[in-house]
């Protein structure tokens, strides 16, 4: 077993560590990632994603599936969470790292057949959370951000991740069929997506300023402890002992969830500087922290 999770979490830590070298050494200068960046979210990982789900066997019945086992029970620390602190907090805390951690880790544990589960998921994350974020920010009165909430969704409908992910899903339910080898050239560039997003991982935590002080302490701690373990868990029994889904299908779902913060909610950030104190810390801690809890939920799940 513990081949299995050192296979599984090993190459993840090893690519992140090289990115955050490589940037630290001046490798990988600011410049040079915002570019690298570009291309990989704008290119390699779309074509993972659109090979990914197009070939996957999939329907609205799974995908139905898919979407109440990880986010029901996200939905409701989502909304506790709101209540006892703000809205902001809440996102912080459920928004995964879908992308730059889940895949590459979903893929060392799962293979392709996880794979077709977590792009699933993925293609349903930004909307699901982002929607909640806005429904609760209203609700509780703090609707002053509204116009950033409706940029970001309206940039959610554009990102060259999600629309690649609705393409390929769109395509697969209506059965359209694709010569191979045109499929198999999407794929092949895809095949760069995995790596660099590790590498890019690292590089950007080499450069994030990181300040954290007084009580924004204890909110990053809170963040770290729900994002990286009371979440999964919920997700674990949920998924589990209420929708009584399959070992795959579940320890997919417990992982994405076990993902540390993602960047995706610095832009709803902006409002003060503890806000962006507060969320840089989340995403920056929670990433380094999610190196020794992650390894523990693949053991659970496999």
């Amino acid at each position: 077993m513990l081949t299995v999770v050192s296979a599984a979490i090993l190459p993840i830590i090893l690519n992140v560590v090289v990115g955050f070298v490589l940037a630290r050494r001046d490798f990988l200068d600011r410049h040079f990632l915002a570019r690298f960046s570009g291309v990989t979210f704008r290119f390699f990982i779309p074509c993972l994603l659109f090979a990914s789900i197009y070939q996957a066997d999939i329907s609205l019945a799974r995908l139905a599936q898919y979407w109440s086992g990880y986010f029901i029970p996200i939905l409701v620390f989502f909304v506790v969470l709101s209540l006892f602190n703000r809205p902001l907090f809440a996102l912080a805390t459920v928004y995964a790292n879908t992308v730059m951690v889940g895949i590459p880790l979903v893929v060392q544990t799962w293979g392709d057949a996880g794979l077709n589960i977590a792009v699933a998921v993925i293609s349903l994350n930004s909307l699901t959370l982002f929607l909640t974020y806005a429904l609760l920010s209203s609700t509780l009165g703090r609707g002053d951000q509204r116009s950033r909430i409706v940029q970001e969704i309206g940039h959610t409908f554009t990102n060259p991740i999600i629309l690649s992910l609705v393409a390929g899903a769109t395509l697969n339910l209506l059965h359209v069929p694709i010569y191979a080898p045109l499929i198999e050239a999407v794929a092949l560039p895809g095949r760069a997506a995995l790596p660099s997003s590790l590498l890019i991982l690292g590089a950007t935590l080499a450069g994030f300023p990181l300040r954290i002080g007084g009580e924004k302490q204890l909110h990053v701690a809170l963040v770290c402890l729900c994002k990286l373990l009371l979440i999964p868990a919920g997700v674990y029994f949920f998924a589990g002992a209420v929708l009584h889904l399959d070992v795959m299908t579940r320890g997919v779902l417990v992982l994405l969830a076990a993902c540390p913060c993602g960047v995706n909610v610095l832009p709803f950030a902006q409002r003060s500087d503890a806000d962006r104190q507060m969320v840089s810390g989340a995403i920056f801690v929670s990433t380094l922290a999610a190196m020794a809890t992650l390894p523990l939920w693949v053991y659970v799940v496999k």
